[in-house]
């Protein structure tokens, strides 16, 4: 009675996207807590494509620019399942929390025996006295810049999947407004990256 038609509707499509998406996490993060880790060598660029191309609808929404630059060589030892919940919830994320018109990059490179991936943004920013216990929070959720809303799931189980596979995660920002940097760290594939 309060809303008029056509608002009454986007902000049920809204909502009903919203919880489609807490759902698919959800589902995601149930079926990595019933599989025992199997890690394998998987091909860092194949495994992006593969799921890519939803998370670039969800950007090309808000006018945002994904920007994949992994090296098709790249290779990592990582439960590959495990891996997706990863980088799809770390993707999400920076588009959630970048404003209309912003960008997003993935890239690697190879550190030793090691493999960083980075996820990078141009939002919102993280301020510096949340960065230290950012994995931490659990159950904590902020809205996007869209005002979207999160499961407050996300980093916690991210940092735990990561430790599962022998890997790490680190957060970096400037600070409010200034962009944020998530930085997945694996054991490298056999295959040294050369150049």
């Amino acid at each position: 009675d309060i809303l008029p038609e056509e608002e009454f509707k986007e902000t049920t499509d809204m909502i009903f996207k919203e919880v489609q998406k807490s759902q698919i996490i959800l589902e995601n993060l149930q079926q990595d807590k019933l599989e025992e880790i199997k890690i394998s060598e998987i091909n860092l660029a194949e495994n992006i494509k593969g799921f890519i191309g939803i998370l670039k609808q969800e950007a090309e929404e808000k006018n945002i620019n994904i920007n994949n630059q992994i090296i098709d060589e790249t290779k990592v030892k990582a439960d590959e399942s495990k891996l997706e919940s990863v980088l799809t919830n770390l993707i999400y994320n920076a588009i959630k929390f970048t404003n209309s018109g912003g960008n997003v990059s993935i890239r690697s490179e190879q550190v030793g025996n090691f493999v960083k991936i980075y996820v990078e943004d141009n939002g919102v920013g993280v301020p510096k006295e949340n960065q230290a216990n950012f994995f931490n929070n659990f159950g904590e959720t902020t809205l996007g810049t869209s005002g979207e809303k999160g499961t407050g799931i996300g980093v916690y189980t991210i940092d735990k999947l990561l430790k599962e596979m022998n890997g790490t995660i680190n957060v970096e920002s400037e600070g409010e407004g200034k962009g944020t940097t998530f930085i997945v760290t694996l054991p490298r594939g056999e295959k040294e990256i050369v150049g």
